[in-house]
């Protein structure tokens, strides 16, 4: 992307954010002394070769029935562990860095991936530390958080819940996260998807500021270190030098960055669109990672969990239609989705990437809205939406997501029920709120507005 592109993204992500009228305040981290009231200071006063207060997180990861991925960052490197048991038991279970037959004290992010653990169970767990004889001549202590955390793994058997979903906001969650939760009544979300470019150019240089001040420090504020989120990946987060270390900060245990999941009626599924490269290695490395994601979701379609499930979401950055970059996407996975029957059926595909809301109902060619947004038809939907044709195929809802999106999915066996909020005020109002039932048939739950699609006019 060139920088006058690159600039007027981020003027417009930060306008979108900026456009939130009714905010009063935005979160600012600063390193702050806390002074504690303690009448037993002496004995309670944390020791300095404690590490256990992580300078960002922690944040929870791949859920599933019997694991969840831990991560986080200390102030310096050194043996970070974990200690876990079932909430109601006294046993606690601790797993500690080991490298080559010795305890690891050379990091300072540190994650686990917790594994052998009960469905539809809460679990609790602590952070340890531990510092090397080299490093100080306390070594032998070893640190316990004085916090109790927890977490629920996926119960299969759980019929009503509420997701949460968000893209692009390029930075701004120190403006953005608060409003898109609190309005939208996400608190209580189960699960949060954000569809990528969570940041604006963090993958240049200094990933961790810009990852951590960008996003993962609200995320753990708000719900990360006791609720699991889904992070994808955007062009913005696949650009740049640091862009090879995004498996640092979101681990996962086969190394890749697609993922699948179900929680009762609803699976989940997470492609990684990734952006075409220049570099001719890169570029071939891109093909071949789309090929294999298309392979690996072939399989999804064989497995039980895919076959227990009454709906099937599917999520992306770069979506298959339309605008720029698109035609890689739909030329892997568009014949893929556009299986109609109800063993095979995709429900939902929802991307980021255009920075304009618009939905397409299955096998149509119009997009849908609210009808209060806008009152002109010739107006809206905007440029990217009139760029490139509709495909012919596509029996499910297609949903772009706005800039700094705020969408809800409630969950139940009789419905999907999807509501785009705007949060730039407090009203309740909505860009857009449709049910999906099992058959793929989509009803309104506000009045909406239909654009029919305009062909590019040729040049």
């Amino acid at each position: 992307m060139n920088m006058t592109k690159w600039m007027a993204v981020s003027v417009a992500a930060a306008a979108a954010c900026g456009a939130m009228a009714a905010n009063d305040k935005y979160v600012d981290w600063q390193w702050k002394a806390v002074e504690i009231q303690d009448k037993d200071a002496d004995n309670n006063v944390r020791n300095q070769m404690d590490f256990t207060v992580p300078v960002h997180g922690p944040w929870l990861t791949l859920p599933s029935e019997t694991g969840m991925t831990v991560t986080w960052i200390t102030r310096i490197p050194c043996a970070g562990g974990i200690a876990y048991r079932e909430k109601g038991t006294t046993n606690w279970v601790e797993r500690w860095p080991v490298s080559y037959g010795q305890i690891d004290y050379s990091k300072d992010i540190h994650y686990y991936h917790l594994t052998g653990l009960k469905p539809a169970t809460e679990y609790e767990y602590q952070l340890l530390s531990n510092l090397n004889a080299e490093e100080t001549a306390y070594h032998m202590i070893v640190a316990r958080s004085r916090e109790i955390r927890s977490f629920k793994t996926v119960d299969q058997n759980r019929r009503n819940y509420k997701v949460f979903l968000t893209s692009d906001f390029h930075g701004g969650g120190r403006l953005c996260v608060d409003p898109m939760i609190d309005r939208s009544g996400a608190a209580d979300a189960d699960f949060f998807f954000f569809l990528g470019d969570n940041v604006e150019d963090g993958m240049y240089s200094n990933i961790r500021y810009f990852t951590t001040f960008g996003f993962l420090d609200d995320v753990t504020r708000k719900w990360g270190q006791f609720k699991p989120t889904i992070f994808m990946r955007g062009n913005h987060d696949i650009a740049g030098r640091d862009t090879f270390k995004y498996g640092e900060y979101f681990p996962q245990p086969d190394g890749k960055t697609y993922y699948a999941f179900r929680q009762g009626p609803c699976m989940f599924v997470a492609i990684d669109t990734m952006w075409p490269r220049k570099e001719k290695l890169q570029q071939e490395q891109y093909l071949k990672y789309l090929a294999e994601q298309a392979a690996w979701l072939k399989n999804l379609k064989q497995t039980k969990d895919w076959k227990a499930s009454t709906f099937r979401v599917v999520m992306f950055h770069v979506p298959m239609f339309p605008g720029e970059g698109m035609k890689d996407p739909y030329a892997f996975f568009g014949e893929i989705l556009a299986d109609e029957s109800q063993e095979g059926r995709v429900h939902a595909v929802l991307a980021g990437h255009e920075h304009e809301y618009a939905r397409v109902n299955p096998n149509t060619k119009e997009t849908r809205m609210a009808k209060r947004l806008n009152k002109d038809p010739k107006k809206y939907p905007g440029q990217y939406l009139k760029r490139s044709p509709i495909p012919d195929r596509f029996p499910y809802v297609s949903v772009l997501c706005n800039l700094c999106e705020a969408m809800t999915i409630e969950v139940s066996p009789e419905k999907l029920a999807f509501r785009s909020h705007d949060v730039n005020d407090d009203k309740g109002e909505f860009y857009d709120a449709f049910a999906i039932y099992p058959d793929g048939k989509v009803e309104d739950l506000i009045e909406t507005t239909a654009f029919p699609f305009e062909a590019p006019k040729k040049k």
